[in-house]
């Protein structure tokens, strides 16, 4: 009522008993159209959350310790090789080696490891180059490889992050705790100076009682 009142409303009215006044007092009721309970009762569209896939992918990583992504990172160079190598020996393209097919055995395989090294790296320098369809598999490779190293090196640099503000946190507690406990002192120290304070002004009261009481024995004789 007072709201409405600073409003600037001035034909305001209060029934405490609500609509059953409202209807003694014989005022206007506006009826309004009656709710369809179809419109209560009809189900509503649900709601869809949109899942990042991307962010997924990114948690992929961020869930692996640092061994778990060298271990990854390793698989790939070693799986990538050991499909160029077999590639090679099945004739469907291969990597080749100045003029000619890199071989069948140790030292082409050893030939295999070393691209897809400079392969998941980006160093290839060019000494080897993949022919036929390794291209899409050096292609993909160097993306894979690139995105856990990527991920490696984040970890790493996380973790350094964190035992740094780790430090710095400690760091921070020690130097409260230091204050805390100098405080504390300094409380203490102002707490022993009151209490011998105390105490002398206890000793002089209880001196200055006994010397009363003195005089007062001494001049009760003198007065006999």
């Amino acid at each position: 009522m007072s709201l409405l009142d600073e409003l600037g409303y001035s034909r305001v009215s209060h029934f405490p008993g609500g609509m059953q006044e409202w209807e003694t007092a014989a005022l206007r009721i506006q009826q309004g159209a009656p709710i369809s309970t179809e419109v209560l009762l009809k189900p509503q569209r649900p709601i869809r959350i949109r899942r990042d896939r991307w962010g997924a992918f990114v948690d992929l990583f961020e869930r692996r310790t640092t061994a778990d992504l060298v271990w990854i990172w390793m698989g790939t160079i070693a799986l990538w090789a050991l499909l160029y190598w077999s590639l090679t020996l099945a004739g469907v393209g291969g990597l080749r080696e100045g003029d000619a097919m890199i071989g069948g055995g140790r030292s082409g395989f050893w030939t295999a490891l070393y691209f897809s090294f400079g392969a998941a790296t980006s160093i290839a320098l060019g000494d080897v180059v993949p022919a036929g369809p390794v291209r899409i598999l050096a292609i993909v490779e160097a993306v894979v490889g690139l995105l856990v190293f990527g991920a490696m090196v984040s970890k790493l640099v996380s973790r350094r992050q964190e035992q740094v503000v780790a430090e710095i946190h400690r760091l921070a507690y020690e130097d409260r705790l230091e204050r805390v406990q100098t405080d504390l002192h300094l409380v203490l120290a102002e707490l022993r100076v009151a209490n011998r304070e105390g105490q002398r002004q206890v000793d002089d009261d209880m001196t200055n009682a006994d010397c009363q009481k003195r005089f007062r024995h001494t001049s009760h004789g003198e007065g006999h």
